[in-house]
């Protein structure tokens, strides 16, 4: 009996741990999740037998050309979900959260990049949603506008 009760105090110990751990680390990359100047734009467009569909992008111009990199829901979904923030308005941030992992194995670290559309409603909620760049060409045109944003604030534009 005082064994079981030992027991259970170790595992709600370890569950608390555990729940500090993950409030560190939703710490951690709250602090890496950056503004990255740029709005994504909801346009309503049309498919096969004139069905509507909303297609999320991002515009602008990088060395005189008209660029766009279009995004998509993480998972069938998440189109409820980008709904609810674009009926706030039809644009949003875009949210970049840039993060690595380490191989515990081979030591290789991996950087990567998710993306999030986020809106504010009129009561200041904040409602975000993870989002992908729909084809690989879009992350590099992302990075071209980024870089252009970054460009114009420092004057080498």
């Amino acid at each position: 009996m005082a064994n079981e009760k030992a027991m259970v105090a170790e595992k709600t110990k370890a569950t608390e741990q555990a729940a500090v751990t993950e409030t560190v680390t939703a710490a951690e990359q709250a602090e890496k999740v950056t503004d990255s100047g740029l709005i994504v734009i909801r346009e309503e467009w049309e498919g096969k037998e004139k069905r509507k569909f909303w297609g999320y992008k991002v515009k602008g111009k990088v060395r005189n050309k008209e660029i766009v990199a279009n995004f998509v829901a993480y998972d069938q979904g998440g189109y409820d979900i980008l709904d609810l923030i674009f009926d706030i308005s039809d644009t949003a941030k875009l949210v970049i959260n840039e993060g690595s992992m380490t191989d515990t194995e081979t030591g290789e670290v991996r950087k990567f990049r998710t993306y999030f559309v986020q809106n504010v409603d009129e009561n200041g909620l904040v409602f975000s949603y993870k989002v992908k760049p729909n084809r690989e060409s879009d992350k590099s045109a992302i990075q071209f506008l980024i870089n252009v944003g970054a460009a114009k604030v420092t004057g080498e534009a």
